[in-house]
């Protein structure tokens, strides 16, 4: 029940310029509770961070809120939530990556009965407002497992001294951004050797940066 508490109270926070609107909703329903949440330290956890004391005022609750580097955070909430202890009210989920297999393990609680109840999400709040693609990227069998927070895509940073120099031209597909890699790895630029082409492949980060590649290519 915590972390279906905390669940909704976060929705409420969101909507914090909307209050006057409902100045009829009890934000202090679970006044005096204690939540402990879990967080990467990326951009979007990293800005929402300075706002927990906002959150605690604004709804009474106490936030515990522990933050860690991206690869020992999947460590450690993959441990937490499999210990079931329910010890962790709330966290940060890539659903992208690991969403299949939370949602496969029950470790979700789909917030869509508690953001449909007056008494636990504020009026103020329009599920709507979010894009829909988002929504649907964070749901399973219909349901949905979490609330977006941020988007990320893939975008090509290119050198353009260096296009321009060696007779490249911007690439426009895979076939072509292959060749220019090649192309261009291991050439001599003021006496350093350039590298064809360089992404994010870390250990977690692994997953998305190989996505864009498999599905394009139709896979699955």
């Amino acid at each position: 029940m915590r972390r279906r508490t905390f669940v909704l109270a976060l929705v409420g926070v969101l909507v914090m310029p909307g209050i006057a609107a409902a100045q009829s909703f009890d934000w202090q329903t679970h006044k005096g509770t204690t939540i402990r949440v879990l967080a990467p330290k990326n951009a979007a956890a990293t800005a929402i961070e300075p706002f927990v004391p906002d959150f605690e005022k604004l709804t009474g609750i106490k936030v515990q809120y522990e933050s860690f580097p991206d690869d020992q955070f999947r460590q450690k909430i993959l441990l937490e939530l499999a210990a079931g202890t329910g010890a962790v009210d709330a966290f940060y989920t890539s659903t992208a990556q690991e969403g299949l297999k939370f949602y496969r393990s029950g470790w979700y609680e789909p917030p869509d009965t508690f953001i449909k109840n007056p008494r636990l999400t504020s009026p103020a709040f329009n599920i709507a407002d979010i894009n829909p693609g988002a929504l649907r990227g964070d749901s399973y069998d219909g349901k949905q497992v979490a609330l977006p927070l941020q988007h990320q895509t893939s975008m090509l940073f290119y050198r353009k001294d260096l296009l321009e120099k060696y007779k490249v031209k911007v690439p426009q597909n895979f076939q072509e951004l292959e060749e220019a890699a090649k192309k261009l790895h291991n050439i001599d630029e003021n006496g350093q050797k350039v590298v064809g082409i360089v992404l994010r492949g870390k250990k977690a980060a692994a997953t998305s940066q190989w996505a864009p590649y498999l599905l394009s290519m139709g896979g699955d």
